[in-house]
């Protein structure tokens, strides 16, 4: 499951990277040759993005993505008519990176573990690793100071984000 986790965000932050410099070419095409290059090669990142996030995700997330393609598409034409190829590319780039960014969150959310308290909990068990068992310690009320643990609310931090409770007891 860390593995899987990994691996997602691993391929999103490439996607992010990606993003960016085609980012930077676009605006250079802006700038120097026919905007509608600029446009088609926003449109060809915005299809690229969402293949690669169905190709890792599940089934909510390319819902999601599908559904966010298909308004980025209506953004697309509402600004062509208005000719603005510019602010087209700068606003379908910048809504495409906070896109991925939510996707990443909502996918780490949606696979378990987390980070507590700047920790990676990997056995998901609302403590940082290898620091006891998920419930109230033998010694303490309600937390687990005692043995330097996080306290245990519950959650963890990446979920309180998208507001989803950390899946235990």
């Amino acid at each position: 499951m860390v593995v899987v986790m990994v691996v997602v965000i691993v391929v999103a932050l490439l996607v992010v990277v990606v993003l960016v410099l085609m980012m930077v070419v676009a605006m250079v095409v802006v700038i120097v040759v026919a905007w509608f290059v600029a446009v088609v090669l926003v449109l060809v990142m915005v299809v690229a993005i969402s293949v690669v996030v169905m190709v890792v995700a599940m089934s909510v997330v390319v819902a999601m993505v599908v559904a966010m393609s298909v308004i980025l598409v209506l953004v697309a034409v509402i600004v062509l008519v208005k000719g603005l190829a510019r602010v087209f590319v700068e606003v379908v780039i910048k809504i495409n990176i906070v896109i991925v960014m939510v996707i990443v969150v909502v996918m780490v959310a949606a696979h378990g573990g987390g980070w507590v308290v700047g920790h990676f909990d990997s056995d998901n068990d609302g403590y940082r690793n290898g620091s006891g068992d998920r419930g109230n310690d033998s010694c303490c009320s309600g937390d687990s100071v005692s043995n330097g643990s996080a306290n245990d609310d519950g959650w963890v931090v990446v979920k309180v984000i998208v507001m989803i409770p950390d899946g235990g007891s």
